[in-house]
């Protein structure tokens, strides 16, 4: 009984989430680009033909599971190698945060400090993560080809594999827990997304970080089923070492843990999730001593504490204006020489900000935050990509804030992001018997949703925030595919107008 009404709350806050995300996200920005009626028909089309798509494959599943390995095989290689092509022609000088991790990692390497950037790292110590694994990456290509190394396409790479890691696991996910055919249908939507095409080239932490979480689920599921305990206990490691690397580079890879455990907790597995806890918290607390190890080795421990921003000042920031990014908030936050006073004056300001909206003015700021957030199905990646352009190009044109063709590209990723919304709200249309390892899964991808809008909705607000949970939101869409079968819709909606009829007369 308390297991039905844990798991139909979290369907009504998800059903509540994702119509709020649709209705004032993507729906508030997309129309306003190709009109509603061409929104509503492309939209349709879309879902229409993916679902025609997963039938199809269904009547030839025995056949497709016979060369599933080498079409995947195929598959892979080729999305590595398509997402490659336009490096050279978009190749770029990063600015801002991603050369802060970028050069400051090439500074790093060269002259064996970060003195350019050390502020900045010691302003934003979160981002430490990301620039030492550049660091890392660039130091063992440089013993390799030493003055001849091309760190940008190194970095393109670095986010292609990241692609490709996150590609592999949402297909693994898919054919284990729902089959061949929604295998095929996750390979084909993610060949469909066009935003995808382009992403290796924006290799920030929002794409670097893309491969953690699927493949941290993908992890979880075959060691959740794993009998031998050294086997399950390796699993439940490796789940961890990922979830824990993804989030250094993005802490927020940190909320599908939490959804997994709960999605435990929900079913009473408590066994299942006393191993999975205690290896998460125990991975957790080495991988990230580790990384503070070595920030502490490269900055003053005492300078760190004064300069660190406070998480409190993301949050306050979310409060001001619509929740972007603004320069007086960081003027404010960095106003104050005594930490201690800094932190209560943040902690004030943010619950004034929200006295002074009330419910009424919270609810709409929300509103404003799920249109940045979830309104830009490019994922916003237009702030790397126009940044110091080495050549200007066609594709600039497509695909940067200022090109020509801008608005026709804006509209193209939201139509298919509104078709991965859409397809998501299909998964609590299932009438079909769920094993205990779909079903586990399941709740925990509603609650991995639900939980990064409401973190969302306490931050600063902006279209690249939710990039790294793409491929959990691609995951989801594959699941409402799988999830919707037309024709036993139709079927029990007939049979419901018949038994209404058959009770009138």
């Amino acid at each position: 009984m308390v297991k039905k009404l844990l798991k139909g709350t979290v369907t009504v806050l998800y059903v509540y989430v994702l119509l709020f995300v649709i209705i004032n996200g993507t729906l508030k920005t997309v129309p306003d680009t190709v009109g509603t009626l061409m929104t509503i028909v492309s939209v349709g089309w879309g879902i229409a033909f993916l679902l025609w798509a997963k039938k199809k494959f269904s009547q030839h599943e025995q056949k497709l599971e016979k060369c599933f390995d080498y079409v995947f095989l195929l598959y892979l290689t080729a999305m590595f190698i398509i997402q490659l092509i336009p490096a050279g022609t978009l190749k770029y000088t990063p600015k801002w945060d991603l050369d802060a991790v970028f050069g400051g990692a090439l500074s790093w390497l060269n002259n064996g400090d970060m003195k350019e950037y050390s502020d900045y790292f010691l302003w934003f110590p979160n981002n430490f993560g990301l620039l030492t694994i550049y660091k890392t990456v660039f130091t063992a290509v440089n013993a390799i080809w030493g003055d001849n190394a091309d760190y940008y396409l190194v970095a393109v790479i670095m986010g292609s594999i990241s692609l490709t890691v996150m590609r592999f696991s949402v297909v693994k996910i898919c054919k284990k827990l729902l089959g061949t055919p929604a295998a095929y249908t996750a390979m084909l939507l993610m060949t469909m997304s066009p935003v995808l095409y382009f992403m290796s080239e924006a290799f920030y932490t929002d794409v670097l970080s893309m491969w953690a979480a699927p493949l941290a689920i993908s992890l979880f599921i075959y060691a959740r089923e794993a009998e031998k305990p050294l086997k399950k206990a390796l699993l439940y490691f490796s789940a961890a070492v990922s979830a824990a690397m993804g989030a250094e580079i993005k802490f927020t890879v940190l909320i599908i843990v939490i959804a997994l455990g709960l999605s435990l907790l929900i079913r009473g597995e408590f066994k299942e999730l006393g191993m999975f806890a205690v290896t998460q918290l125990a991975v957790f607390t080495v991988v990230f001593a580790g990384f503070n190890a070595l920030y502490d080795a490269n900055f003053d421990k005492e300078l760190a504490n004064q300069m660190n921003t406070p998480l409190t000042h993301w949050m306050m920031m979310g409060v001001y204006g619509d929740g972007r990014y603004n320069a007086v908030d960081y003027k404010f936050t960095r106003s104050f020489s005594d930490t201690d006073e800094r932190d209560r004056e943040i902690k004030k300001e943010l619950i004034r900000r929200y006295k002074e909206r009330g419910l009424g003015g919270s609810h709409e700021l929300r509103r404003k935050k799920t249109a940045i957030d979830f309104g830009d199905g490019t994922l916003a990646i237009s702030d790397f990509l126009d940044d110091n352009i080495e050549k200007r190009s066609e594709i600039h044109e497509l695909i940067t804030y200022d090109g020509k063709y801008y608005s026709n590209w804006f509209a193209a990723c939201g139509i298919f992001l509104l078709i991965l919304l859409i397809s998501m709200l299909a998964a609590v249309s299932s009438e079909k018997e769920q094993s205990p390892e779909r079903e586990c899964v399941g709740t925990a991808l509603n609650m991995c949703f639900i939980g990064l809008w409401i973190f969302l909705m306490i931050w600063e607000a902006s279209g690249r925030y939710f990039s790294n949970y793409y491929g959990i939101l691609l995951l989801s869409a594959v699941w409402g595919i799988d999830s919707f079968d037309v024709s036993r819709f139709i079927g029990n909606k007939i049979a419901d107008a018949e038994k209404q009829v058959n009770v009138e007369t």
